[in-house]
């Protein structure tokens, strides 16, 4: 009943940090659930919260696995018990992962503590990749950030022995994911407050990803590279804010090619052309800002003057919609099927426009001499 009645009155979670939850371990007369929260906080830098809930294995009771991840916000729980022979039985549970149980005789806890630990955070860590994660607080996304570029500086990857070809694939994958989560969370951190030198890190942790890829052989083809999307845009920031100029060099060519394969198939929307024309204008102009080169001047211009033509092409695609007299367009724009064409003062081509002191009403107002792909290669 004590431990039910506390258990309300836990902490839980920190948000937009990762958590370790340390559950009840069942004769724990050693204390060996607070060792474990202590490495996981004071070697690690993680947060660990101990609790004396038992955790259950039925599905939706309120002591189960899955509903304590969501009410704590955890990215790990451990839980056990201490058995009379000094065995201790450890359930170990990763978001979406079975349980795994780790069974350690007394004279083995300690390195369990000092090596073994550390796996079961690197992939819980890796794990966290895989969340939807939206935070608008600055100070919130600069501390995610932090702790896990700070435990990656902390792992100890020569205790990390995989036995046998399933485990060396599980470790790729675990080194891959983590150094992508940080990337991601980096650049998190760096868009709001436009900050330089996480876009920087950001790009690191993603080139470090990309090279353990790279670099696993056969293993490589199974190994998804989800992050492309966020490092290529890590790229773009470093370049706008750094000034880095291999970072706009490799922008300019991902997002141009992006864009030219887009154009080859024909049946891509005009709001995706839009996109991707979008930031292989913005590649383009950061690349002139820090080598003044003026072919990239004119691919700027030119990629500028398409992406606000196709602007203008969506728009009057959902202006005839509007005139329409069919009830299922009315219902489509209504509920968002047929989407509107977002403000063109958001786009990176609308600023550029600007930034040439070209107004941007010339290729976006109906009637412009701009009618044509082709028109903007004079522009």
């Amino acid at each position: 009943m004590r431990c039910a009645l506390a258990s309300h009155f836990e902490p839980t979670g920190q948000k937009g940090r990762f958590t370790a939850l340390v559950a009840r371990i069942d004769n724990d007369r050693e204390g060996e659930g607070n060792k474990i929260a202590d490495v996981i906080n004071k070697k690690y830098g993680l947060h660990a919260i101990r609790s004396c809930m038992q955790v259950t294995t039925n599905l939706g009771d309120q002591s189960s696995a899955d509903s304590i991840f969501s009410a704590q916000k955890a990215g790990l729980i451990i839980s056990g018990k201490v058995t009379g022979e000094r065995t201790t039985e450890l359930q170990i549970k990763i978001p979406r992962h079975p349980s795994e149980t780790v069974v350690l005789a007394s004279n083995s806890f300690s390195e369990f503590l000092a090596v073994r630990l550390q796996r079961y955070l690197i992939r819980a860590l890796a794990n966290s990749y895989w969340e939807a994660f939206v935070q608008d607080d600055p100070k919130i996304l600069a501390a995610g950030a932090d702790e896990i570029d700070r435990f990656i500086s902390l792992v100890d990857w020569s205790t990390e022995t995989p036995n046998g070809p399933d485990e060396e694939i599980q470790l790729l994958r675990d080194k891959i994911f983590l150094e992508a989560t940080a990337g991601q969370r980096m650049l998190d951190a760096a868009l709001g407050p436009k900050d330089g030198s996480r876009a920087m890190r950001a790009v690191s942790h993603f080139e470090r990803a990309t090279a353990i890829r790279n670099g696993a052989g056969d293993y490589k083809e199974i190994i998804s590279e989800n992050w492309k999307n966020a490092y290529h845009r890590a790229l773009l920031l470093d370049a706008q804010l750094n000034k880095t100029k291999r970072s706009a060099q490799l922008a300019v060519s991902i997002y141009s090619k992006e864009y030219q394969d887009a154009v080859a198939e024909k049946s891509t929307s005009d709001d995706t052309l839009r996109k991707k024309s979008d930031n292989a204008a913005a590649a383009a102009w950061s690349l002139y800002s820090i080598t003044k080169d003026q072919d990239s001047l004119k691919s700027a211009r030119r990629l500028a003057c398409e992406s606000l033509l196709r602007w203008r092409r969506w728009q009057d695609y959902v202006e005839e919609w509007e005139r329409t007299p069919d009830p299922l367009a009315k219902k489509g724009l209504q509920q968002g099927t047929i989407l509107r064409a977002p403000p063109a003062e958001n786009s990176e081509a609308y600023k550029i426009f600007l930034a040439l002191q070209k107004d941007p009403a010339f290729v976006l107002k109906s009637g412009s001499r701009i009618k044509q792909i082709k028109d903007c290669e004079t522009f």
